[in-house]
């Protein structure tokens, strides 16, 4: 690029009675190669900061896994940025937070995506807190026994049912650049309620969606990152078969489950 501008400078000096028309093309050319040079190297910045994010995101996933092993159930979310879980997350509200990387070991290095920014973690309650008696005895076979379904999932456009037997037990996701408003769809990530929207990430100027999510089932948490089978597991069948290795595609809800759970309509 700089021996393009170069050539240009030069035959701006070299040629006499140079028009007003011919400086306005060359002026226009030297732009049109900048901003194409500008946006490609904003590509490749772009595309190493998702790398980053979906390389920790692994890592999170594996140490979350590790920690149900040991500790027979999940950290409840940090409130904040020092990375102590909470004592108890009984509640939707209470189950969304910020990675615990504090609690899980991890470097806070770890817990940030390719921006520098802490990731945010959602969790099923019945698999963190079990004050509230979803969990009984000091057994790893217990957790197999939570049922149902906490979170509520909404990929491209429809909604995902939380398999009964093998719920949806956490998401990990980053905010990406997060410059200016934030989105419809990133609202709803934002909320407290554990509803997610996972979708393309996109620059759109009216409709952007910068998350990078995550999520996985409490089988495939445990099967795929920590080599732990619930009865009746089968790893082939359960682990998520689509571009992101991290997802399972569960299917779309029934019109009856859609007027039983509410409308969502939110995150188009």
């Amino acid at each position: 690029m700089r021996f393009i501008f170069s050539n240009v400078r030069r035959f701006l000096r070299n040629e006499a009675g140079f028009s007003l028309l011919e400086l306005s093309v060359a002026l226009a050319v030297m732009g049109i190669i900048a901003a194409s040079g500008l946006s490609l190297v904003g590509a490749r910045v772009s595309a190493a900061q998702e790398k980053v994010t979906k390389e920790h995101q692994t890592f999170v996933l594996k140490s979350l896994a590790n920690y149900l092993l040991s500790q027979k159930k999940l950290p409840c979310p940090s409130p904040d940025l020092k990375g102590f879980a909470k004592e108890q997350c009984k509640s939707p509200s209470e189950a969304v937070g910020y990675i615990p990387f504090e609690t899980l070991g991890l470097s806070s290095k770890v817990a940030q995506d390719g921006w520098g920014k802490v990731m945010r973690y959602g969790v099923h309650p019945k698999m963190a807190d079990f004050t509230n008696g979803a969990v009984e005895g000091d057994k790893i076979e217990a957790i197999c026994t939570v049922s149902d379904g906490s979170f509520v999932i909404k990929k491209d456009g429809r909604l995902l049912a939380s398999p009964k037997e093998n719920p949806f037990t956490v998401v990990v996701y980053s905010q990406g650049t997060a410059i200016g408003h934030p989105s419809e769809s990133e609202r709803v990530n934002d909320t407290q309620d554990l509803h997610f929207v996972d979708k393309a990430v996109s620059a759109h100027k009216d409709h952007p969606h910068r998350h990078l999510l995550v999520y996985a089932t409490r089988d495939d948490l445990l099967g795929h990152y920590a080599g732990f089978s619930c009865p009746g597991y089968v790893a082939e069948r359960s682990i998520i078969k689509s571009k992101n290795p991290l997802k399972r595609d569960a299917p779309p809800l029934s019109s009856s489950s859609l007027n039983d759970t509410g409308d969502f309509s939110w995150g188009d």
